[in-house]
């Protein structure tokens, strides 16, 4: 089922449909709550320029303590929101 999810949820991305992507991401995230997957829900609410919901979701899990991924991606959250200071 994971599995299904995943190609379903690139797919989604790879034809920019956002809502869709944040749906199924959303769902796998539920499923999984693997960091990978919350990772890649992050990075699905930032390509449909959810930058707060994007970041809420690197910074509330344990992502930006453990990837660099993440801490790259709340950094360029932050940089989306002219939050230059934080």
């Amino acid at each position: 089922m994971e599995s299904f999810l995943r190609e379903w949820l690139k797919e989604a991305l790879d034809k920019h449909n956002h809502e869709t992507a944040i749906f199924v991401g959303d769902k796998l995230y539920a499923l999984t709550n693997s960091d990978a997957d919350g990772l890649a829900l992050a990075r699905t609410h930032f390509a449909a320029g959810n930058y707060t919901r994007a970041l809420t979701y690197v910074s509330d899990s344990r992502l930006q303590q453990r990837s660099s991924a993440s801490k790259y991606l709340a950094a360029h959250c932050y940089v989306k929101q002219n939050r230059h200071e934080d």
